[in-house]
């Protein structure tokens, strides 16, 4: 079955070279120039509201206002418009191929900028298409958290799952999965629409019209082409990873010179990034040729009003010269793995809500243990009571704590501590209180540091100020940190006690949060990126990150950068970065070499 499907498409043979110096080259092109330039104009976007970064809770609201609205057409219409520009000169050379011409690297290239404008049209197309159904889910979202996640903090579902959260993951997840059929129909018609409008000369509007007309009754074949390639293109991206690994594997060891070491690094990230830019253009220029063949099964024709006399010709050695210079580009952003990484300060771990694993969250108990576990910090939440205590506590309410489905702002510190924050973790802790902030400082004091998060509440009259003076009155304000998700409260913290290291968490967002007038960065591990954290360490501001709770998990944030690792585990993540800080510099550097390559998806993680 799959001889006949594809019978006929020798024709493809004569431009693999073609096809994949152009998506090299168009590889190149983004990275060094279109990329960056498009990322200024989002950030100077998102300056117009205020702010270099929108993070967190307020990226919704952001978001909504014109300059969101204004930098997610930027984002997705460039992604799209660039993709569009990708997938039509790959369809140019395979056009060439089927019609049994060499493709003429110039002509191809006056062809696209002709049809620029109609690309532009179609990537409106898809920024319309995707922003019509991201508002069903967005409405989906809303109506299951009226219906059945308003009772209580929304950590408090997430966490315990009960019936509800899975009522109401059921309900967005069928929207979703609804309007995920509904864009892959139409990314089917957009992708079949580029050959109209590159080869054919159509307009984007008729291009789109004729490529709905032509998938009727060929929808099925084409599905299975397609669905072919995506298999061949995940084979094979598995099978390069697999070699580059089981080389990487063998050129590098413990104990290595870092001499002999580097120059093996020269040659393996030379190697390695070539080859993926090979493997990654596969993928495309197979659907495009797969797209073309459609095209022309179909009767396509070829617009004659394209110029005749420009220079013909396969790619010459310019263009291979060109592509030749993205893995030198790979090399020179990672290249100071070797050199700049060091062990010269330590590594700080921090127990995330004073150690969750081990005993209640933000409890004194916890408190205990973080201290036994060698933890520098105690990373802990405050709020304020309806009387103007401040108490540690991470949920808005004590549903998931205390059993209580009240908020933190509705009750007096009395009826608070009345409450008993243990027993839900094990009888052992039964009649464990919420402790107040005061009685957490004085039992820390020359014992550990304290990272305070500050979250706002509805009751928000000034906790700020009652957290600095708590925190001073009980001598601890020198050893502490404050941090936030809310950049107001941090702002806020500034003006009053300018000394104090403040932090700003972030688990998402868009900008350029380098610009943000805080000491450190506070950020999830899937967003701590070992060039975010070089960049924030030239500019002399350190990373936390948390999200590790596992050996791997901490070994790989040590080895991004990171100067402090926010656990719930604590003793795991001590024993670990001793274990790395008691590496000789080449073992060091190795172990970070392979973490970059991991990241990169240039080889498979260590088990």
């Amino acid at each position: 079955m799959a001889r006949r499907m594809f019978k006929g498409w020798r024709w493809v043979g004569r431009i693999i070279l073609p096809l994949t110096a152009f998506a090299a080259g168009m590889g190149l092109l983004s990275l060094a120039v279109l990329n960056p330039l498009i990322l200024a104009l989002a950030q100077f976007l998102i300056a117009l509201g205020g702010e270099p970064f929108a993070g967190n809770f307020d990226l919704v609201p952001f978001l909504s206002s014109i300059p969101g609205v204004l930098t997610a057409i930027v984002l997705a219409g460039s992604a799209i418009f660039l993709g569009a520009v990708q997938f039509g000169g790959l369809t140019l050379i395979a056009w060439s191929g089927r019609q049994g011409r060499a493709p003429n690297v110039w002509q191809n290239a006056f062809i696209l900028a002709r049809r620029l404008p109609q690309l532009l049209v179609l990537a409106a197309f898809g920024v319309a298409v995707g922003a019509m159904l991201l508002v069903p889910v967005g409405l989906g979202t809303l109506a299951a958290k009226r219906l059945w996640l308003s009772g209580g903090d929304i950590y408090f579902y997430v966490s315990t799952r009960p019936p509800e959260f899975y009522y109401a993951l059921g309900l967005v997840g069928t929207v979703a999965l609804v309007c995920a059929g509904l864009a892959l129909a139409a990314a089917l018609r957009w992708i079949l629409a580029v050959p109209f409008c590159v080869i054919g000369g159509r307009t984007a509007r008729d291009a789109l019209r004729v490529s709905a007309e032509s998938g009727k009754g060929r929808g099925g074949v084409l599905f299975v082409r397609l669905a072919a390639a995506g298999v061949f293109t995940l084979v094979l991206t598995g099978a390069a990873t697999a070699a580059l690994t089981f080389v990487f594997d063998r050129i590098f060891w413990p104990g290595q010179g870092l001499r002999t070491a580097s120059l093996l690094l020269l040659a393996f990230a030379l190697g390695a990034t070539f080859i993926v830019a090979l493997v990654s253009g596969a993928g495309r220029s197979l659907v495009a040729v797969i797209c073309t063949a459609h095209y022309a099964d179909i009767g396509g024709t070829e617009d004659m009003s394209r110029t005749q006399d420009a220079r013909s010709g396969a790619p010459g050695w310019r263009v291979w010269a060109a592509c030749l210079v993205l893995p030198f580009l790979a090399l020179g952003q990672s290249a100071w793995t070797l050199e700049e990484f060091d062990m010269d300060e330590p590594v700080l771990v921090t127990a995330h809500r004073a150690g969750s694993h081990a005993a209640p969250e933000n409890t004194l108990a916890a408190l205990e243990r973080a201290i036994a576990a060698g933890a520098d910090f105690a990373e802990i939440d405050v709020q304020e009571t309806r009387d103007g205590e401040v108490v540690v506590v991470h949920d808005t309410d004590f549903r998931r704590v205390a059993g209580l489905a009240r908020n933190v702002w509705d009750l007096d510190l009395a009826g608070i501590q009345e409450l008993d924050a243990g027993a839900w973790f094990g009888e052992e802790f039964r009649d464990e209180r919420i402790p107040t902030l005061r009685e957490f400082a004085e039992r820390s004091r020359g014992r550990i540091r304290l990272n305070v998060e500050l979250k706002e509440n509805r009751h928000g009259q000034d906790l700020a100020a009652r957290t600095l003076a708590i925190l001073k009155e009980t001598g601890v304000l020198e050893h502490a940190v404050l941090t936030s998700l809310d950049l107001g409260l941090l702002a806020q913290t500034r003006r009053l006690s300018p000394d104090v290291k403040i932090g700003y968490i972030a688990s998402t967002g868009i900008g350029n949060m380098l610009a943000l007038d805080i000491d450190f960065f506070s950020l999830a591990a899937r967003i701590a990126t070992p060039d975010f954290i070089r960049r924030a360490r030239l500019r002399e501001r350190q990373t936390h990150v948390w999200g590790v709770d596992s050996e791997m998990a901490v070994a790989g944030a040590v080895l991004d950068g990171a100067a402090n690792v926010i656990t719930d585990e604590p003793i795991l993540a001590r024993r670990t970065v001793d274990a790395i800080e008691d590496m000789t510099p080449p073992e060091v550097a190795l172990l970070t070499l392979r973490r970059r390559l991991e990241r990169s998806g240039l080889v498979r993680a260590a088990r």
